[in-house]
């Protein structure tokens, strides 16, 4: 497993993270357990939760399952609106560009503590925040964290044109608003990546994280995971090595 610094932090997370929110409303404690165990075993130490996940049980059930693990093997990141007491580096969730910006300098000319981070939606499929959030993460040493790196598992191939989408995935429970993210100007994205990675001998979940992780300013690709054979292909799913021709074809199929 790769290491990379979390933003201008002294942090070293793991390229893949675990995101939690299943934990405590798809997985109960001892599946969140196995998880867990099976992430720390791919050599993830990086498990991002909050408070509001399933009430409160995901953080819960992650302090449960690594109680036993040396501390220093883990680093755990959460939500807060309200005063919910210390961290040790703080971040940011779904800032625009200039939010980003000002809170660099705010913090800076106030003597106060610096983001480190930044979550944004981002993926191959739902790439805005290249305009503005990247070069802000880039110009100011924060570590950008993605979330739905596989845009709701329509970067796993587990969804087809013209199919409704299956009981108990994350896009039948989307109801009306699953059509903007199967239209057939998606499909078409998406079966023309699932072409391009297996000519190229790869998956079209390892395509999305590859080319998440190609990316410096990427600190780790945050994937859910209900099983741990989810965590064992998440973690695998950072080993193409995308050259610079790849990256010219990629950015051909997803931005047409």
């Amino acid at each position: 497993m790769e290491y990379r610094s979390l933003g201008s932090s002294g942090l070293k997370v793991s390229l893949v993270g675990i995101g939690c929110n299943n934990f405590g409303r798809r997985c109960d404690h001892q599946q969140t357990a196995k998880i867990v165990h099976c992430a720390l075993d791919q050599g993830i130490n990086f498990f991002d939760t909050a408070d509001m996940y399933a009430g409160g049980l995901s953080e819960q059930y992650l302090g449960q399952a690594i109680r036993d693990r040396p501390r220093q093997d883990v680093i755990t990141a959460s939500k807060f609106g309200n005063s919910m007491g210390k961290v040790r580096y703080i971040g940011h969730s779904n800032f625009s560009g200039w939010q980003a910006s000002d809170a660099h300098w705010t913090a800076k000319y106030n003597g106060l503590n610096q983001f480190v981070s930044a979550q944004n939606l981002y993926n191959l499929l739902d790439r805005r925040i290249e305009q503005e959030v990247i070069p802000a993460c880039e110009k100011y040493g924060v570590g950008m964290l993605p979330f739905f790196p596989l845009a709701s598992g329509m970067l796993t191939g587990k969804y087809k044109r013209g199919t409704a989408p299956g009981e108990g995935t994350r896009l039948a429970a989307m109801g009306d608003r699953a059509a903007a993210a199967m239209s057939d100007a998606i499909f078409d994205k998406v079966e023309a990546l699932t072409q391009f990675a297996e000519q190229s001998g790869y998956s079209l979940l390892q395509l999305a994280m590859s080319w998440l992780a190609s990316k410096a300013v990427i600190s780790s690709v945050i994937a859910g995971a209900t099983c741990e054979q989810q965590v064992i292909a998440n973690a695998q799913g950072v080993a193409w090595k995308l050259s610079d021709d790849d990256m010219n074809h990629i950015d051909e199929l997803t931005r047409r």
